[in-house]
């Protein structure tokens, strides 16, 4: 998949001295935005320990377990661990006991991806 070339954003961000915040729509789930923009949106998750998380994926959905855990779909998710949801999926999952710290990108997978050029 290649980065498109009007796609060239650097962020750098100290997650480390800023705080999450609680997310009005959905109980147990405190967000860090890092990036958002016409494409695509990405964040910091932290589930609360045991909560339930249920949330569309309009535009597709893939998450990164950084620490904790969780189940969706009958399957185990821990650290490193990575799924991806396609558009119009729905997020169905429970935290771990002791909660779940994630990386979120949102929105991306309805854009057109393109193979980079071949060499010949």
């Amino acid at each position: 998949m290649a980065v498109p070339p009007d796609d060239r954003t650097h962020v750098r961000i100290d997650t480390a001295s800023r705080p999450f915040g609680a997310d009005p729509e959905q109980s147990g789930l405190d967000l860090m935005a890092l990036f958002r923009d016409a494409r695509e949106e990405v964040r910091l998750e932290h589930w609360a320990a045991s909560s339930a998380i249920e949330r569309g994926a309009p535009g597709g959905l893939e998450l990164l377990v950084l620490s904790g855990g969780f189940v969706e779909g009958g399957e185990n998710f821990k650290p490193q661990s990575w799924l991806r949801l396609p558009p119009g999926a729905r997020l169905s999952a429970k935290a771990g006991a002791d909660g779940c710290r994630l990386w979120a990108k949102l929105g991306h997978l309805t854009h057109a991806q393109t193979a980079p050029p071949q060499g010949g």
